[in-house]
């Protein structure tokens, strides 16, 4: 089976350290990597970063998570709904100029159903926002990932099962699935759901159960999650979306053993 590493956001200068770690892919943030509020020229400087990270790191901004703004409101009495579409477009037509496959959509502050409001009817929003998304960014490349969320962040879409009926019920190539590990562990998600989940899942976040930093910090163990990935046969992206050492306290070289370890301890999860 093919797996691909990839980490969170991290400035330009240290990105060498990743790469020569076997990182092959960057996951990005929407507002700071497509800046979808801003004009043209803003986007233009943008893209000439991303440039500039392929030529000396060959790597490239595949995945982007924090997809919409928390300031807006997809559910509740009064909803952004346009403000949100027009932002989520904007985003999906800049991430295909740069390349990037996919968008993680998790915004749990956007996505979060007011106290008091009708859950109900709030999801029938969310899911009413999921397919007009889908229909305005039908011509992109890009395909928009729903993820999980455990419940003291979030009170839409905390399991993989819910996330499921959602892309089933939307019914579009453009909304799939992606799993955070640290998510499931946090809600007790058991691995079969990756198994039920099949083909819709697309990508993978990882960090330490216990402490939400690099995998293998302490003795959280993920293993059974990646036992159903591979029981799937689910060849694709593995983000390492968590904290890292500061690399300016501890130097570079103390850095690279510690990603080393971690990256090891994942291989090795998924080999057993």
């Amino acid at each position: 089976m093919t797996y691909r590493f990839g980490w969170n956001w991290v400035e330009a200068e240290t990105m060498g350290i990743f790469a020569q770690c076997g990182f092959s892919y960057v996951e990005t943030v929407v507002d700071i990597a497509f800046v979808p509020s801003q004009g043209e020229a803003a986007w233009a400087l943008q893209k000439a970063q991303f440039r500039e990270i392929e030529e000396r790191f060959s790597l490239k901004p595949e995945v982007a998570n924090g997809f919409l703004p928390g300031r807006l409101h997809i559910c509740g009495g009064h909803p952004d709904t346009e403000e949100l579409l027009d932002y989520g477009e904007t985003a999906c037509r800049r991430a295909d100029e740069v390349g990037t496959q996919f968008i993680v959509f998790g915004s749990g502050g956007a996505r979060q159903i007011p106290e008091g409001f009708d859950h109900a009817r709030g999801m029938e929003q969310f899911v009413d926002f999921c397919r007009e998304l889908v229909r305005r960014i039908a011509d992109c490349k890009v395909v928009v990932l729903l993820e999980n969320l455990q419940a003291k962040e979030c009170n839409v879409v905390n399991l993989l099962a819910q996330e499921q009926e959602i892309v089933e019920a939307v019914d579009s190539p453009k909304l799939q699935m992606m799993a955070d590990f640290y998510h499931m562990a946090a809600m007790e998600e058991s691995p079969e759901a990756i198994v039920k989940a099949g083909r819709h899942l697309k990508h993978v976040h990882i960090a330490d159960p216990n402490t939400r930093r690099w995998p293998g910090e302490t003795d959280g163990d993920l293993s059974r999650y990646f036992q159903a990935l591979r029981q799937i046969g689910y060849q694709g992206r593995i983000s390492f979306e968590c904290g890292w050492p500061k690399i300016k306290e501890v130097g570079s070289e103390a850095a690279k053993k510690t990603i080393l370890e971690s990256m090891g301890r994942v291989k090795q999860w998924l080999a057993d």
